[in-house]
């Protein structure tokens, strides 16, 4: 199949972080979303999981980020998509978006579905 690759994405992972600006968020947490979209250098044809890029080790590299409090979700998704292009699988990785979704940030008076950040990576030539 001409131009066909396999897309593997990681919809709204739930984790209770640390990330935050404020002091308060520092200290008690707040939920956060993480999705992951992962487009392979090719299409998977096979049946095989070392073709491909296994689920539960994307999920393994977000939590173990989402463990190490930041500041800003934005530095918070630059940092999986790091994590994720230096994973041993991270050489299988053509492009790749980790949006992270803050659903509940503190601006008063507004309400809203959250706030979120994406990070977008493509591999060059």
């Amino acid at each position: 199949m001409t131009g066909a690759k396999t897309v593997i994405t990681l919809t709204d992972m739930r984790f209770y972080s640390r990330h935050g600006v404020m002091e308060q968020e520092r200290s008690v947490g707040n939920d956060f979303l993480v999705s992951v979209t992962i487009e392979l250098d090719r299409c998977v044809s096979s049946d095989e999981l070392a073709d491909t890029v296994s689920y539960a080790d994307v999920a393994a590299v977000v939590a173990a980020r989402m463990n190490q409090p930041s500041r800003l979700i934005e530095h918070c998704s630059w940092t999986i998509a790091e994590d994720l292009l230096h994973a041993p699988f991270g050489n299988r990785i053509n492009r790749l978006t980790v949006k992270v979704t803050k659903p509940t940030p503190p601006i008063a008076g507004i309400e809203m579905a959250g706030a979120a950040v994406e990070t977008v990576w493509k591999r060059e030539g």
